[in-house]
């Protein structure tokens, strides 16, 4: 959204006018347009304000405020308005007597069951493509591959994956990474490559100057911070696969005759206290134990709060939240499989790693507020919504279309050792 999308946000600016910020916005782009005959001036930029060839990237908006009290600072946000439009919207079907699928027009009567399914039912919170990475096929690399291999400390496994061409890329890209896998040449893979690969060349530059096998000082010309979203990415790998866990068990509990319907939680479970009464020593969390069961959902009922599966919260693992994984029933097991596949421990992955990868805790579901979908025409549909902090409407997009190829790519799979 943030390349393509029209998006307003709210900034505080230190001594500086409304008139005065207009006037600076204003000369950035007659600047461009003095220069629009220059190609590499199409996309001006001056202090990190970038300004279209067009019209300006950056507008000041009418609900300008003089003089307020404090600056905005992370954390403030409380989450994000939505307007989606959806375009070619058909109805993937699978013939019986083909594996090909097929297409045919959407049943539109049909979205008002899918409305109230989203708007009632909300989705499993899972981190989205923007950390993950994308997905177009197994042997396509992704970001939380690449953040193993930092943990791991195989550098040059991490810079391989970097410069491995990737399904969805564009010409360049996927030129660029072809001729670097042939040739090992970082000097005339820079020039190929394409500006906007700001890691693969930060990657390719420390090749060319420390060596072609310099992988750990390659890999440290990536700022540390851009760095640390590779090692973020694998958190959230592992996060996703220990939702998908709990929703199992959460299915389980809801078909099992004999559980208590009215209360769907698990020994081990966190959920996020909507009083400080009920919290260890007032604590955001309480962790739900065969001990406290039993007092907690009866202190629900006292003080007329009925918790639900909406306030189940999951660690992000990390050496904050380690002894609360290691020790739960439903999620240790999984995480340390998945450790392993990887090659990593919880000493070498958040204790004697590369990065310092604390953890977290995040709400295991998640339900948009106010949303609503009109038909536009025969082919195109409007969706609203608001969602929280720490939700993505990729992931929502995809729960309400049924369809994973959202989150992924159709393209066909092609192999790119063949071009080796």
């Amino acid at each position: 959204k943030d390349k393509y999308a029209i998006t307003y946000q709210y900034i505080t600016v230190q001594n500086l006018s409304k008139d005065n910020i207009i006037k600076k916005l204003n000369r950035y782009k007659n600047d461009n347009y003095n220069n629009i005959n220059n190609v590499r001036n199409r996309q001006h930029n001056r202090h990190g304000i970038n300004i279209g060839l067009d019209f300006g990237a950056i507008q000041i908006g009418k609900y300008f405020k003089s003089n307020v009290s404090k600056a905005l600072n992370l954390g403030d946000l409380n989450g994000n308005k939505f307007e989606i439009i959806l375009r070619q919207v058909h109805k993937r079907c699978r013939d019986t007597n083909s594996s090909s699928a097929t297409h045919t027009k959407i049943n539109f009567n049909a979205l008002h069951e899918m409305n109230e399914c989203i708007r009632n039912n909300g989705f499993i919170n899972y981190f989205g493509l923007q950390r993950l990475g994308k997905y177009y096929h197994a042997d396509s690399p992704r970001s939380y591959n690449i953040g193993a291999a930092m943990l791991q400390q195989n550098w040059g496994e991490a810079v391989n994956l970097l410069l491995m061409p990737r399904i969805g890329e564009n010409y360049p890209a996927t030129a660029a990474k072809l001729y670097y896998q042939k040739t090992k040449d970082a000097k005339e893979t820079i020039n190929k490559m394409p500006q906007y690969l700001h890691h693969e060349r930060c990657v390719l530059k420390g090749l060319n100057r420390f060596g072609k096998t310099a992988y750990l000082q390659s890999f440290k010309e990536i700022p540390y911070n851009n760095r640390l979203m590779y090692a973020h990415a694998f958190q959230s790998f592992l996060w996703n696969h220990m939702a998908s866990k709990r929703w199992e068990q959460y299915q389980k509990s809801r078909d099992d005759i004999n559980s208590n319907k009215n209360h769907c939680f698990e020994i081990g479970d966190l959920i996020k206290s909507r009083t400080l009464e009920l919290s260890d020593q007032g604590g955001k969390y309480i962790e739900i134990t065969a001990e406290n069961y039993d007092s907690i959902i009866a202190a629900n009922d006292r003080h007329g709060i009925m918790y639900n599966v909406y306030d189940i919260v999951i660690p992000l693992p990390g050496l904050l939240t380690e002894r609360y994984i290691r020790e739960n029933k439903i999620y240790s097991k999984l995480v340390n499989d998945l450790l392993v596949s990887f090659g990593l421990t919880w000493d070498t992955a958040f204790r004697r790693g590369v990065c310092t990868l604390k953890g977290a805790y995040r709400m295991f579901l998640s339900k948009p507020i106010n949303f609503e979908s009109s038909v536009v025409d025969d082919s195109t549909l409007k969706l609203e919504f608001e969602l929280t902090t720490s939700s993505y409407a990729t992931v929502l997009l995809r729960e309400f279309m049924r369809n994973d190829m959202v989150m992924a790519c159709e393209t066909e799979y092609k192999d790119w050792t063949e071009c080796l």
